[in-house]
């Protein structure tokens, strides 16, 4: 029999929540973990596999985290008479409802949705746009300024020659 403890410390290293579970080890008899190793024997001298034993606890299913103190850490402590552990981890799982969920379990869909409505929204903006633009009345009158010659056009446009002008010229 072994405890296991999860603790979830701030940044300051204080502890905000312990759980503490007892657990395990899943039983095997000698003569399956000696076929094992023989059969295994090769993978584990080349270092290619390591012998696994997976234990799932649900420690925190209650939790509910609050904003006043962040979780910034977690610490795990594995207590056992018997047994030597030289690596173990902890796995995270939290249930998201609502959009909160649809967003992470559906990360495609999601997208999908998000590119097509704001393809939509640019379309129905861009739409607006130039109908407000092209169905405001425009103003039959020059105003003065529109008429007033610039700076670098004579004022006054070059005289052409007349017909008779040009028959007397030939």
């Amino acid at each position: 029999m072994s405890i296991l403890t999860l603790e979830l410390v701030d940044n300051a290293e204080n502890t905000i929540k312990m759980f503490r579970k007892p657990f395990s080890v899943p039983y095997r008899s000698k003569m399956v973990r000696l076929a094992k190793l023989l059969l295994l024997l090769p993978l584990y001298m080349i270092d290619l596999i390591d012998e696994e034993i997976h234990v799932f606890l649900p420690l925190a299913s209650g939790f509910k985290h609050t904003q006043d103190s962040p979780v910034s850490m977690g610490r795990v402590t594995i207590e056992s008479l018997k047994l030597e552990w030289s690596f173990a981890t902890i796995a995270f799982n939290a249930r998201l409802t609502g959009i909160q969920g649809f967003l992470y379990y559906w990360p495609w869909v999601s997208s999908a949705l998000l590119a097509v409505s704001m393809f939509s929204s640019l379309n129905i903006f861009y739409l607006l746009l130039g109908y407000y633009r092209y169905t405001q009345p425009t103003n039959g009158t020059l105003s003065p300024q529109s008429i007033a010659p610039s700076s670098n056009v004579p004022a006054v446009p070059a005289k052409t020659p007349s017909d008779s002008e040009v028959v007397q010229s030939l």
